[in-house]
């Protein structure tokens, strides 16, 4: 997908270029949110070779204004506030059972370096 259409590509990732298949990324700036489209779908916030956060959304480009804003998750906020290499990635998902099915695959697929506190901890719960 490097050089993809409309400014969707991997390198930004650094050397994290090996994410799920179906995924777009950009640059996680305030310029790049016109490459969001507003549908449904997962989404992985990334710095350099981490995944630090694992959502999902009724409305991608929403949700992506709404981190990028602060008004989302304050923990987030302060990580991606002296982040310089940070990603956004993003697939489209059909159904409401597709969004937390996948949700859920992924934040158990990056775990260990994930902040979705209360899904994480979920997750932990499920695997015991």
């Amino acid at each position: 997908m490097t050089g993809g259409t409309n400014g969707l590509d991997r390198r930004h990732l650094g050397a994290f270029s090996h994410l799920p298949s179906g995924f777009a990324c950009i640059k996680y700036t305030r310029f790049r949110a016109r490459h969001v489209p507003p549908v449904p779908g997962v989404y992985l916030i990334g710095v350099a070779e981490s995944v630090i956060y694992v959502g999902q959304a009724v409305q991608l480009h929403r949700r992506y204004l709404e981190h990028y804003d602060e008004r989302h998750n304050f923990v987030l906020r302060d990580i991606l506030a002296g982040a310089s290499s940070a990603w956004f990635a993003f697939r489209r998902v059909f159904s409401e059972e597709g969004l937390n099915l996948l949700e859920r695959c992924y934040i158990s697929t990056f775990l260990s370096t994930v902040i979705n506190v209360q899904h994480a901890a979920r997750s932990e719960e499920t695997q015991s």
